[in-house]
C-alpha cells in the first residue's frame, strides 16, 4: 500500500512540475528601427522671402537626435541641411546665397526626455538669416 501511495504521489509531483515548466517563446531582441528619413519640408514662402530679400544670407544648420556616433550625426546634420538647401535652390534661391552647416547633435531643443517625442524635435534643419555686410566704399 506505501509503494501505491509513493508511486501515486510521484506521478501526481511529475504532473505539477511539468504543468510548471510550460515552453515560453524566446523574446526576440530588436535594436530599434532608424527614425525615418522625413521628407524636405515645403519652402515656398522662405524662397520667396529670400527672393525678396537679396540683402539676407542664410544659413542652415543640420541637426540631429542624441543617437548615434559623432561622426554619423555629423554626416546626417549635413544630409539634412542639404536636402533643405537642394529644395530652395528648386524654388529659384541662389545657392551661393545659402551656407550649410551640421551641427550633429551638440545643441539639441529637446534634453529633457529620453524617448521620440523629444528625439523628433532635435532632428531638424535651423534656418539662421544674417544680412549681408556691405563693402565699404573708402
Amino acid at each position: 500500500m506505501l509503494k501505491q501511495i509513493c508511486s501515486i504521489f510521484f506521478v501526481a509531483m511529475l504532473a505539477i512540475l511539468m504543468a510548471g515548466c510550460r515552453h515560453h517563446q524566446p523574446i526576440a531582441k530588436t535594436t530599434p528601427p532608424p527614425p525615418p528619413v522625413q521628407p524636405a519640408p515645403a519652402v515656398d514662402a522662405d524662397a520667396q522671402f529670400l527672393a525678396a530679400h537679396p540683402d539676407w544670407h542664410l544659413t542652415i544648420e543640420g541637426h540631429c537626435d542624441e543617437r548615434g556616433s559623432e561622426d554619423y550625426n555629423m554626416a546626417l546634420g549635413q544630409n539634412r541641411a542639404r536636402q533643405v538647401m537642394d529644395a530652395l535652390v528648386r524654388e529659384g534661391v541662389s545657392a551661393s546665397a545659402v551656407k550649410l552647416i551640421s551641427l550633429g547633435k551638440e545643441r539639441p531643443f529637446c534634453s529633457s526626455a529620453n524617448n521620440e517625442a523629444c528625439w523628433s524635435q532635435n532632428r531638424r534643419a535651423h534656418f539662421v538669416l544674417q544680412k549681408k555686410e556691405r563693402a565699404s566704399m573708402n
